[in-house]
């Protein structure tokens, strides 16, 4: 009777290992590369090739929204709440707002505005010892991005310069 059942247990054990082994090597077959098939790359797609035109309505708005961003600007060329808080954030912001339209510090009709805002945020900066301008966390990264945006587009080859100096503190 031993001789039986040790015989049913050897059995059931090689049936288990190769019902076990064949769960393994199902999916290590279906990972084998596929025979020579051409690979075909598309060209990418642009966000300007899938973006609607924006209609004259939106034009307009854009552009009243920026003449309010400039009768709204600080004496001093920043963009703050009443209080004056967020001025690093608030005119980080307000720089981008005009650079993605295509306006740039020196140049066009809001080149005056625009450089004040830059000479702000540059000043900021240069006062603080660390670049942290003693500033929340996030008005540190808005202020990042603008002058990364900012670079290369000013009329001023100095003011790049010191946007480089500002960025690697």
């Amino acid at each position: 009777m031993n001789v039986i059942n040790n015989s049913k247990q050897r059995y059931l054990t090689t049936v288990l290992y190769f019902v076990t082994a064949s769960f393994i090597a199902a999916p290590l077959a279906a990972q084998e590369k596929p025979a020579d098939v051409p690979l075909t790359v598309e060209a990418p797609v642009t966000a300007e090739a899938e973006a609607p035109e924006l209609i004259e309505e939106a034009e307009k708005a854009i552009e009243r929204g920026l003449k309010f961003l400039i009768s709204s600007q600080n004496k001093d060329g920043s963009w703050s709440s009443k209080d004056g808080a967020y001025a690093i954030g608030g005119t980080s912001l307000g720089l981008m707002a005009f650079m993605v339209e295509g306006h740039f510090p020196g140049f066009g009709k809001y080149g005056k505005a625009l450089g004040r805002a830059k000479d702000y945020l540059l000043k900021r900066s240069k006062d603080s010892p660390t670049g942290a301008m003693g500033v929340k966390m996030y008005e540190i990264g808005l202020f990042t991005i603008a002058m990364s945006e900012l670079w290369g587009m000013t009329s001023d080859p100095e003011d790049n310069k010191k946007i480089q100096v500002a960025l690697e503190r």
